[in-house]
């Protein structure tokens, strides 16, 4: 594939406006194939989703931002109940669409982050008594949510700014989680995520949290913490991953967990920032092989 420095944007390198039109049609379509979406085309419209997502993909190609309203994207997404499953399942369903596109891998991960910054306009954590909103706990692990992660980076982030003390955001994710949750069965899997929030929640410290931001992600705020201490926390999880097997149904689920380290600097301008540095190390530790731990 050619070499982007040759284009303005993955817009152009890729071919315009006829491979974004190819791009969202083959996104819709497989959309429209999954019945855990049909609810989401009922409420919005089937003709206006496809023009939504012909917009966001454009905006993640690298069109210019003023083209896309970002207020209007949440509350786009505030009423349809889109879960944290529903995200992931989205992001998935467009990477296989860019890879049979053969967008080049590294070109994929500039596009999945991109749109990953705007992941807490798009997910609603929705309560199956209710339908309530639950903004700031996760109903299955009862963790902090992430908007309760959002909320709490900001006001961190103040207060960084205000005392100049270190402050520590690590990503914790589960290596290979489709391997894992089959190996754990279907009743397995919410075992598996409880197991790892457990074992996360009991390894920090005691003014340190720990939140639930993806399908199998965890981010830890680490207060008044250096990338070193961060380091020292996530051997204390591997530690006691190791000393706590999972074993459900009588079988031993083997797992290992990837690990990315971000610290704020003078140029953190907000919680997103932080969370996308500390997830793309996150990435980075993944791709590296089992259990490794990686510095933004």
């Amino acid at each position: 594939m050619t070499n982007q420095a040759a284009y303005g944007s993955l817009f152009e390198k890729y071919g315009g406006l006829p491979t974004l039109q190819r791009l969202a049609r083959d996104f819709h379509q497989r959309m429209l194939a999954r019945p855990m979406f049909a609810r989401h085309f009922e409420k919005l419209g089937t003709r206006r989703m496809a023009e939504h997502q012909v917009e966001l993909i454009a905006y993640a190609l690298g069109k210019p931002a003023k083209i896309y309203n970002f207020e209007q994207l949440a509350v786009a997404h505030h009423n349809l109940g889109i879960t944290l499953d529903a995200y992931e399942e989205l992001i998935r369903i467009l990477r296989q669409v860019l890879l049979d596109a053969k967008v080049e891998g590294s070109d994929i991960t500039t596009i999945i982050n991109t749109l990953d910054q705007h992941r807490h306009r798009i997910v609603r954590d929705i309560t199956p008594k209710d339908g309530l909103q639950t903004v700031h706990v996760d109903k299955l692990t009862g963790l902090g949510s992430q908007v309760a992660l959002f909320e709490t980076l900001e006001i961190a982030l103040e207060r960084q700014r205000a005392s100049l003390a270190p402050l520590t955001l690590m990503m914790v994710g589960l290596d290979q989680p489709d391997q894992a949750f089959t190996l754990a069965g279907e009743h397995g899997r919410d075992v598996l995520i409880k197991h790892i929030a457990l074992l996360v929640a009991r390894t920090l410290r005691d003014h340190d949290q720990v939140f639930r931001v993806g399908r199998s992600e965890f981010a830890v705020l680490l207060s008044a913490a250096t990338i070193e201490i961060g380091h020292k926390v996530a051997a204390r999880i591997t530690g006691s991953l190791a000393k706590n097997p999972l074993i459900h149904d009588t079988r031993l689920i083997r797992y290992t967990l990837g690990m990315g380290i971000a610290g704020a600097t003078p140029n953190t301008t907000s919680g997103e920032n932080l969370l996308l540095a500390a997830r793309n190390a996150l990435v980075i530790a993944q791709e590296s092989g089992p259990g490794k731990v990686v510095d933004a």
